[in-house]
């Protein structure tokens, strides 16, 4: 995925870095390989979400922190990114549906 992103200690919530976010609402996580593309959502306690195709694995950055959800297919990121409601979304079908392990 194209676009500019922010390191990983920079992009999550309660760290104001004085550094410009990228546009359009993309931004970027680290960990393993290469960064990851996080999608700012709006809705509830969602802040953003990322996908990684290659390890089927969905960070979810909420106002509480930010989880890594195993096993999770592209098209669930699909949905959830697409969603009307995606809140309603991830706690309808990723959050009691996927393990979870805390990032931050």
């Amino acid at each position: 995925m194209g676009g500019r992103g922010i390191p990983v200690d920079r992009c999550f919530a309660g760290g104001n870095t004085g550094r410009r976010r990228p546009g359009r609402g993309a931004r970027r996580t680290g960990g393993g390989d290469a960064a990851m593309e996080m999608k700012r959502l709006a809705g509830g306690n969602l802040r953003a979400a990322g996908y990684d195709d290659r390890r089927r694995v969905l960070v979810v950055e909420l106002t509480s922190g930010t989880f890594e959800y195993a096993g999770v297919s592209a098209e669930t990121f699909r949905r959830l990114a697409t969603a009307s409601s995606p809140w309603s979304f991830f706690r309808d079908n990723i959050d009691e549906e996927y393990p979870a392990k805390r990032l931050r």
